[in-house]
């Protein structure tokens, strides 16, 4: 997925889940393990049968979303 932002626009969000879950972890004294067991989950949703099958992408800006084959 190609982005272009305009002037002076850009995120102002995090969204480096590794750098989210290593701060967490720090913060509550618990180690990455525990902290990703915790608080980190993916879930993905099933394509039906009917479907065309879909691939998954990773776009650190906007997260996982499915593309059609």
């Amino acid at each position: 997925m190609d982005v272009q932002l305009g002037e002076r626009v850009q995120p102002w969000l995090s969204n480096d889940a590794g750098q989210l879950i290593e701060d967490l972890a720090e913060r509550l004294d618990f180690t990455v393990r525990d902290t990703s067991l915790k608080f980190a989950e993916i879930r993905l949703r099933a394509a039906r049968e009917d479907q065309i099958p879909e691939v998954w992408c990773y776009h650190p800006w906007f997260g996982g979303y499915g593309e059609l084959d």
